[in-house]
């Protein structure tokens, strides 16, 4: 890992290719990546504490959660973007060797299941008068 990694990512040498491009876009979506799944990880972790801990430290408006609705609406907006920037991955990196449309294919299948099972459990939430869970309130 002594590698720098620009110069692992194809730009190092001062050349400018399309190859190069294309691995240095690559590798700038795989960091985005693993960025997205530290801010998912991080928005679990402060909704728990949010939800079922102690209520006192000051917590950003929009981290704020209620109930485990808000918590679950919240996690599937991350992971849709996770799994979108993910395929974007794939598509710029794409060699022509791999199944990219299968892939595209069950990537939309399930944010589109996601998509529903949010909208039902909102549609529920609105309906059972929107009830605090976890016993506070």
């Amino acid at each position: 890992m002594g590698v720098e990694p620009s110069r692992r990512d194809g730009v190092g040498d001062g050349a400018v290719s399309l190859t190069g491009a294309k691995r240095l876009s690559v590798a700038f979506t795989e960091r985005t990546d693993l960025f997205l799944l530290g801010t998912v990880l991080s928005i679990i972790g402060i909704g728990l504490y949010d939800l079922f801990g102690d209520p006192g430290p000051p917590i950003p408006a929009g981290l704020h959660i209620d109930t485990l609705d808000d918590l679950k609406g919240r996690l599937i907006q991350v992971i849709v973007v996770l799994l979108a920037v993910t395929f974007l991955g794939r598509v710029v990196g794409w060699t022509g060797d791999e199944y990219t449309l299968e892939l595209g294919a069950a990537v939309a299948l399930v944010i589109g299941a996601l998509g529903l099972m949010l909208g039902v459990s909102a549609r529920a939430g609105s309906e059972g008068g929107g009830r605090r869970d976890a016993g506070r309130g």
